[in-house]
This record gives structure tokens, sequence and C-alpha cells, in this order.
């Protein structure tokens, strides 16, 4: 027999995804931030709503850019390199000074583990558990990126240039792991849409004794996005769907082909 596409309404809800955090303020600031460095300025400050940006360059390829809170605490120190820019990095901006502890104090060390942040960050291929290496630290890739969590820095790279953050304050996991994402974000955007289907929990006895099969699975995005579906055929199609409409949330129904 063959399956039809539902009929129930003229659209349907193809996946969720969390809203982006508001970076517009951190992207001007950046933009004059590498017009005053490429002009000959050797420094460069910014203030913003959420703290104050302030960069440095060297002369030798490298800018210093200081983060600190609206009390004047820094909260993190990144340091660019190679063909990276300082407004290559509004995503890792926006997301420190949205995510940074609310009452940091110098010298307070961060408090995040490593393996919970890998364990935690969206940017990936796959649901594959990211181990600890000799050194504590863990490696975190995605095409066109790789980044290193060691503890209180996460250090990421291309082949053109990197990025090392090195944050201030009692950092948690999970907003950690939200900042680790927003580097790879700004360094790999190849890879802000990597998608996965998750394997059906399949077949399984009930409470009265009678066997059942469970096709419920996820699919899932590097960019945060997320569908639960019915089967994998869906999960697959829904996925395939959301990588060539990432904006986009709702698919019509006559768009979907069920297999048969």
């Amino acid at each position: 027999m063959t399956s039809v596409a539902p009929q129930h309404s003229p659209t349907q809800r193809r996946g969720y995804r969390p809203a982006p955090t508001p970076r517009h303020h951190e992207h001007l600031a950046l933009v004059a931030l590498t017009r005053a460095l490429a002009n000959g300025h050797r420094a460069h400050r910014v203030d913003l709503p959420g703290g104050t940006i302030a960069a440095r360059s060297n002369g030798t390829g490298h800018q210093r850019i200081t983060l600190t809170n609206p009390a004047g605490h820094r909260i993190a120190l990144a340091v660019l390199h190679g063909a990276c820019l300082a407004q290559d990095a509004v995503r890792t901006v926006a997301e420190v000074f949205h995510r940074a502890p609310t009452d940091p104090s110098s010298g307070t060390r961060p408090l995040f583990a490593p393996a919970s942040v890998a364990e935690g960050m969206k940017m990936r291929r796959n649901r594959a558990r990211r181990w600890p290496r000799k050194d504590g630290s863990v490696r975190a890739a995605v095409p066109g990126a790789e980044l290193i969590i060691r503890p209180g820095v996460l250090d990421a790279s291309t082949t053109t240039g990197g990025l090392r953050l090195t944050l201030d304050g009692p950092w948690h996991d999970r907003a950690t792991a939200q900042v680790a994402d927003a580097i790879l974000r700004d360094l790999a955007p190849e890879a802000r849409h990597l998608t996965y289907t998750t394997q059906p929990a399949g077949h399984y006895i009930n409470e009265s004794g009678s066997h059942c099969y469970d096709s419920f699975c996820w699919a899932v995005c590097s960019c945060g996005w997320y569908y639960p579906a019915a089967d994998r055929s869906d999960a697959r199609w829904t996925a395939s769907w959301h990588r060539q409409h990432p904006t986009a949330h709702r698919a019509p129904d006559e768009a979907y082909e069920p297999s048969h």
C-alpha cells in the first residue's frame, strides 16, 4: 500500500530552533575596531551596552581583544592571528557578553570541565563522544576548523588563522559550550548546518508483555535546530529540507514524500 502525505493542514512545523543571540551592537563595534587597526591605530576601544571591547595590534599579525563587563571586570581575552580579524568574531563576542558570569571576580578560575563542554556543544557531525586526551584537553573538529578545549582556554584554528579565547571568572559548562559553538560558527561558516539523525529505540516489551517497536528519532543540526520525527525516514527527509532552507521553520505537507 502506498503512503500519502497528511492532509490535515496546509503547513506543518518542521523543526525548532532557539532564538539567536542579538549581535547588532557587537557587529558594528568589531567593524569599527577592524577599520581603526587597518588605518594604523595600535589600539582602539568601543563601549557597548553590555561592556567594553578594547583591541590592540602588535604589528606582527596578532590582534588582542579584551572584553570587560560594565563593572570593569575582564571576562575574556581573545587573541586572533593570521587571516582572522576582529570583525570575524562577531558571534563569539556576542556570546561572551551574553553568557558571561553575572558577578565575575578578578582571578577566579573558570569552573568548566573540557569534556562536559564538548558534550554540550551543538557544532558536531554526529553524537559520537569527544574523549579527553592525555593532557585533559578535548578536540572538537568540524569541516574548516578545529577547537581544543582546555581548562580556562578555547583554542581554535583554521588553515589560514586562529583564535585563542581565555575566559575569566566562574564560567560553567553550558555557557562555555555556547561560546565554543560560536567560535566554530565564526571560523567555519561552511559547517553551520551539519545535520544528523539519531537511531530509533527499536523493539521493546511494554508493561503488558507485548512486543512493540519505537521508531521515534531526532533530526539535529549544528546550528541548534532540531526536529522530533515519527521515524528515521521522516527525520532524514526533514534534515535534508533544513539544509536547503536553513532559515525556515515550516514546510508544506505536500513537500514531504514518506517512504512506501
